[in-house]
């Protein structure tokens, strides 16, 4: 039980920055449907650039080996037109 004691005590302030952050984000989404519109819009936003990032970043690694297939092709083509 002391433990458990020590440890809210030595993570006391992380525990209330999370339950202010959570208070303030339950008022800032429960007033006001133009906010909760604008907020939801933007987070549509930003969350779809991270996820073209993603993509775009993923497509770039794989061209690896692609491009490894493709010199195989190519070396297999080579040598039926010889």
């Amino acid at each position: 039980m002391r433990a458990l004691f020590d440890f809210f005590i030595r993570h006391g302030s992380a525990f209330l920055f999370v339950l202010l952050e959570g208070l303030s984000l339950l008022i800032l989404f429960s007033f006001g449907d133009t906010r909760n519109l604008l907020i939801f819009s933007s987070a549509g936003t930003i969350s779809g650039s991270i996820m073209k990032a993603r993509s775009s970043i993923g497509q770039y690694f794989s061209l690896r080996e692609e491009n490894t297939g493709l010199a195989l092709e190519n070396a297999m083509l080579l040598e039926r037109v010889r």
